[in-house]
C-alpha cells in the first residue's frame, strides 16, 4: 500500500506540471508562424561514473528558431533540445506564437513534455492499483 501511494504521489508529481504547462501554452499560443533554425545552442552535461573514474560527456542541441509576426522579426532558442545537431540548421517549422508575447511559442504537433505526462500517468494508475 506505500508502495502504491509513493508510485501516486510520484506520478502526479511529474504529470501534472508538464501538463498545466501544456495546456497553458496551448491555449495563449495560438497564431501560426513559419520558422526556420538559423542557430543551435549547445549544451554540455558531464557525467562521472559511480563505478570508475572515467566521465561523460552528453551534448544536447538547442534550435534557435527565426520567424516574422506583425511585421517584426523574432530570434528564440527553442526549451527542447535534439541529439543531433545536422539537421536542425535550414530546417523549417511551424511555430504557434502569443499574440501578447510573439517570443513565447509551442511548436506543432508533439510537445516532448507528454512523454512525461504519459509516464507519470502510468505510475499513478500503477500506484492507484496498488492501492485497491
Amino acid at each position: 500500500m506505500v508502495l502504491g501511494i509513493l508510485l501516486l504521489l510520484a506520478g502526479l508529481a511529474l504529470a501534472v506540471p508538464q501538463l498545466v504547462r501544456m495546456l497553458r501554452l496551448h491555449s495563449v499560443c495560438t497564431e501560426p508562424v513559419e520558422a526556420v533554425c538559423v542557430d543551435v545552442e549547445v549544451s554540455r552535461h558531464y557525467t562521472k561514473s559511480m563505478n570508475t573514474s572515467m566521465r561523460s560527456r552528453t551534448e544536447s542541441y538547442f534550435p534557435v528558431w527565426e520567424y516574422e509576426y506583425g511585421g517584426m522579426t523574432y530570434r528564440t532558442q527553442d526549451n527542447y533540445g535534439n541529439s543531433d545537431s545536422d539537421k536542425l540548421i535550414g530546417h523549417t517549422a511551424t511555430l504557434y506564437v502569443n499574440p501578447a508575447d510573439p517570443e513565447q511559442f509551442r511548436r506543432s504537433g508533439s510537445d516532448p513534455a507528454l512523454v512525461a505526462v504519459l509516464v507519470g500517468a502510468g505510475l499513478a494508475v500503477v500506484g492507484v492499483l496498488l492501492i485497491l
